[in-house]
């Protein structure tokens, strides 16, 4: 292997380790809202309950991808030509 590759492969390796703690910290998280949200619910009045975990405590991802307005969509598409990358 040439020190191109291994690097490659090194870099390769700690991007999908990195993922994959990201991932697991999350479950984790979520795993921990759902708890508290079931035990505040077993031990509160009906008035008090509440419908869903993430009206506990919001997280960064839950927030909802936001869509673009039409003159957004408008103006993107003003930016590249019709036939992209059609030869």
């Amino acid at each position: 292997m040439t020190v191109s590759q291994v690097l490659n492969a090194y870099t390769g390796y700690f991007e999908k380790e990195n993922e994959r703690s990201k991932a697991l910290k999350i479950i984790t998280w979520e795993t921990t809202r759902w708890n508290t949200w079931v035990m505040w619910n077993l031990h509160v009045t009906k008035k008090g309950k509440l419908k869903n975990p993430a009206k506990l405590i919001k997280f960064d991802w839950d927030a909802k991808e936001e869509s673009i307005t039409k003159e957004q969509y408008e103006e993107i598409n003003k930016r590249f030509p019709e036939n992209y990358g059609d030869k």
